[in-house]
């Protein structure tokens, strides 16, 4: 087992050029650190305090923050699918979206009396996309619902966003 680790010393940061990076060997001693007098030398304690003295280790198999929200080139915000197993339904994948609107997509959704299922899962934690099932009757497609549920989101939250500059307004009138 190899670890990763920056050494940081006082003058330095974390995100500093100036960190001089290692990698530890398998016993986790770092050459030229003395070890801890209070611990016998062939102790498991001995040998993993003396592995990160000094040292910072980071997780280094974590994707960049920013895939989480932005399109890379060629990537498109939402497919759909023809759900081939159900009549009358289709699969909805958004990308860089998580359960904050696939929750709110879904509650809209069925909300609609001709949508006779909604739901949504996200595929895995570390893919950021959902997945939204809609099932409609035979006279109402699967895209027109999704279409009037998101049209009925944008004027509900511009509804809300009015509002809430209103009472803002008046809370500072009030203040003054």
């Amino acid at each position: 087992m190899i670890i990763q680790c920056c050494f940081i010393s006082s003058s330095s940061s974390l995100g500093s050029s100036s960190a001089d990076r290692c990698v530890l060997p398998p016993g986790g001693r770092t050459p030229g650190l003395p070890r801890p007098p209070l611990l016998r030398p062939n102790s498991a304690a001995a040998r993993f305090s003396g592995s990160f003295s000094g040292t910072t280790c980071f997780k280094m198999n974590a994707p960049p923050a920013f895939e989480s929200f932005l399109l890379f080139e060629g990537e498109k915000k939402i497919t759909i699918t023809k759900d081939t197993k159900v009549p009358n339904a289709c699969l909805f994948t958004l990308n860089k979206e998580d359960h904050t609107l696939g929750n709110i997509i879904r509650s809209q959704l069925l909300k609609d009396p001709q949508v006779l299922f909604a739901g949504y899962k996200v595929p895995h934690p570390l893919e950021h996309k959902i997945v939204i099932r809609v099932q409609t009757t035979p006279d109402y497609s699967p895209q027109e619902a999704f279409t009037n549920a998101i049209t009925d989101l944008i004027s509900e939250l511009s509804l809300l966003e009015e509002r809430f500059r209103v009472a803002i307004k008046d809370k500072q009138e009030g203040i003054e």
